[in-house]
C-alpha cells in the first residue's frame, strides 16, 4: 500500500508539473488567454526542466509557488550533480572549478592534520572562491581573472547573491531542483549574453523621409538578426559566454563583433557603460554597414 501511495504521489506531481508547463506555453503564445491569473514576472522555467541537459537526471520537482527562496519548502531535497572536471575539453579543464562540495565533505570527514588538509587542497588545484567579487588567480603560471559578481542588478547595482549552509551560492532567481555546479564551469555566476537585434522590414528606398514599412495583414514585419553555426548548422541568436572580469555592456559589444563580423581578439574597454556600448555599436555599424 505504501509503495502504491508513493507511485500515485509521483504521478500526481508529474501531472501537476506538466499542467504548469502547458499553462506557461499558453502564456507564451497568447498572454491574454488566461486573464484571470496574475502574471508572475522573472519566474524561471527552463532551469526547472527535466532531465538536466546532457544527462538523465530528474530534478526535484519545484512548482511555481515554491520557486522563491522566501517561500518555505520543508520537503525540498534537490538532486546533487557536478560534472567531473575530466569530462570537459582538455583545453578548458584548468579553468573549471573543482567540486567544492566534495572537497568540503572530504575535509569534514578527514582526521588529517591541518598541514595534510592544506596539501590535499593544493593537490586538487583548490582556489578559495571570492563570492560576489572579482579576483585574479595564477593557474599554470598564467593570471586568470575570475568574476563572481552577478550581472543581475537592482537599483543600478549588482545584487549580492546569498550562500547556503555549506557556504555555496544559491541561485538568486530561486530554486531549480538541482544542487551543485551542474555542467557549468563555475560555481556562482556563469556570465552569458544573448543579443536580440531587430528592426521593422521596409521596402528599399533612397528617401530617408519615407516610412516604407512592409506589412502583412495590416501588421508590420519584424526582422531579427541571427547567425548560422557552421559546426552544427543551427540558426541562433548571437550569443556567447564570458568568464573574465568584464562588464555586461562590454560583453555585448564583444559577442556582437565576434558573432556577426567574426572579429577575433577584439580590443575593447572591459568596463563599458550602457552609453559607451551604444557609441561603439553605432561606430561599428557605420564601419561594417555594407556587410549587414
Amino acid at each position: 500500500m505504501t509503495e502504491q501511495m508513493s507511485n500515485l504521489e509521483r504521478q500526481l506531481i508529474v501531472c501537476s508539473l506538466a499542467l504548469e508547463q502547458i499553462a506557461h506555453k499558453i502564456d507564451t503564445i497568447d498572454p491574454k488567454a488566461r486573464p484571470e491569473l496574475e502574471t508572475v514576472t522573472n519566474l524561471h522555467m527552463a532551469s526547472r526542466q527535466s532531465p538536466y541537459p546532457q544527462t538523465k537526471l530528474q530534478r526535484f520537482p519545484v512548482f511555481d509557488k515554491f520557486v522563491s527562496w522566501e517561500v518555505p519548502y520543508p520537503t525540498y531535497d534537490p538532486v546533487l550533480y557536478t560534472k567531473p572536471v575530466d569530462e570537459y575539453k582538455e583545453s578548458v579543464q584548468n579553468l573549471v572549478d573543482p567540486d567544492f562540495i566534495e572537497i568540503t565533505e572530504r575535509l569534514i570527514m578527514s582526521s588529517q592534520s591541518q598541514a595534510e588538509r592544506v596539501s590535499l587542497l593544493s593537490s586538487t588545484g583548490f582556489q578559495v572562491p571570492m563570492w560576489n567579487n572579482s579576483a585574479t588567480y595564477v593557474i599554470n603560471d598564467t593570471n586568470v581573472e575570475v568574476n563572481r559578481v552577478s550581472w543581475i542588478t537592482k537599483d543600478g547595482m549588482p545584487i549580492r547573491y546569498e550562500l547556503d549552509s555549506s557556504n555555496m551560492p544559491i541561485n538568486p532567481m530561486g530554486r531549480t531542483g538541482l544542487r551543485g555546479r551542474g555542467k557549468l564551469r563555475r560555481w556562482g555566476p556563469n556570465h552569458c549574453v544573448m543579443l536580440v537585434v531587430s528592426r521593422w522590414k521596409r521596402f528599399q528606398s533612397t528617401s530617408q523621409s519615407q516610412q516604407n514599412f512592409i506589412t502583412v495583414d495590416g501588421k508590420k514585419v519584424l526582422e531579427v538578426l541571427v547567425v548560422l553555426k557552421r559546426e552544427t548548422g543551427e540558426i541562433t541568436l548571437p550569443s556567447g559566454k564570458e568568464y573574465g572580469d568584464i562588464s555586461l555592456y562590454s560583453a555585448v559589444c564583444r559577442k556582437f563583433l565576434e558573432n556577426i563580423f567574426e572579429s577575433s581578439n577584439v580590443e575593447l574597454n572591459n568596463n563599458m557603460t550602457e552609453q559607451q556600448m551604444v557609441q561603439v555599436s553605432s561606430k561599428n555599424h557605420s564601419k561594417h554597414q555594407s556587410q549587414i
